[in-house]
């Protein structure tokens, strides 16, 4: 059995406002597997906000995510703090 590779293409979050979704999209991952290696593809392309997002997971190895739970009582929002200090990450660029 060998380490996930997941690929996160940057071009997506090109958006100033897509920066929560990147970091939604790294605690799935994270949450599948602790020890993946997550390759950020063309980090260039993404919106100057989501870029510093993604340095400030890699400076601290941790982040917090906020999720939206909804039931019959009604919608909360749940704070869940990621640890990403077992993943590998590999940033490209053209």
């Amino acid at each position: 059995m060998g380490v996930p590779l997941v690929r996160i293409e940057m071009s997506r979050y090109a958006r100033s406002s897509s920066a929560e979704d990147l970091l939604r999209e790294i605690a799935a991952a994270l949450r599948n597997n602790a020890f993946s290696v997550l390759l950020i593809d063309e980090v260039e392309k993404a919106s100057t906000d989501t870029q510093n997002g993604m340095v400030a997971v890699l400076d601290d190895g941790t982040f917090t995510v906020v999720e939206q739970l909804t039931s019959s009582a009604g919608s909360a929002k749940n704070f869940v703090k990621v640890n990403a200090r077992n993943a590998t990450f590999i940033l490209t660029t053209n």
